[in-house]
């Protein structure tokens, strides 16, 4: 992990500090080529649109009402869930605990055997 961080500090070095001119330039390109199949797209389309079926636009519509349901409710239904103590992170947090004691030891060598600092740890790492 902190090899990876490290490469990944280093190419961001490389990349946004030492070469930006190389990388506005490769995003204009990016942009522009973006640009050219859009115009080749729409010069490919017939000249008169199709209009779509009435059980596709329904289809459609039934799709896009249910991913936002979804991702509008998923934070409200998480937060309902912990105040009637229904979440599972602190039954899979003792269940490793008590199977494997040994990641806990490392847990504490990590986080310097600071009580606050573990509880941060297993809350921020422990829905990854």
């Amino acid at each position: 992990m902190t090899v990876i961080s490290f490469c990944g500090a280093f190419l961001y070095y490389l990349w946004e500090i030492k070469a930006q001119e190389t990388t506005i330039f490769w995003a204009n390109e990016m942009f522009q080529l973006e640009l050219n199949l859009r115009k080749a797209n729409n010069l490919s389309k017939p000249s008169e649109a199709q209009s779509d079926a009435p059980l596709d636009t329904f289809i459609l519509i039934g799709f896009k009402l249910f991913l936002w349901t979804g991702y509008l409710l998923t934070p409200l239904v998480s937060v309902l869930l912990m105040v009637e103590g229904l979440d599972p992170q602190f039954y899979i947090v003792e269940y490793s605990r008590t199977a494997y004691p040994f990641i806990f030891v490392l847990l504490r060598a990590v986080t310097l055997n600071n009580s606050v600092f573990l509880h941060i740890f297993i809350l921020l790492f422990s829905h990854y």
